[in-house]
């Protein structure tokens, strides 16, 4: 069986209560509860890592440096 995934609006309680309760019958009490607040640690996370995306300034260009709205001087020696 897999593991339950949180349902949008359910709070950190009730989803745990629920999992517990769903996988238990394959799991002991302890390790269901460690497997449902794992589940949890995992999406808030995955959630956080994509929210860091779009928060981080991008430098894959090369017209800025540092991101502080600086042009980059041209280095090269060419004339």
């Amino acid at each position: 069986m897999p593991i339950p995934s949180r349902k949008q609006g359910e709070d950190e309680q009730t989803f745990i209560s629920r999992c517990i309760s769903e996988i238990s019958g394959e799991y002991d009490r302890e390790q269901a509860a460690a497997i449902c607040y794992n589940q949890i640690n995992l999406e808030e996370y995955a959630f956080r890592k994509s929210l860091m995306q779009f928060s981080q300034p991008s430098f894959t260009g090369n017209s800025y440096a540092g991101g502080f709205g600086k042009k980059r001087k041209n280095l090269s020696n060419k004339k």
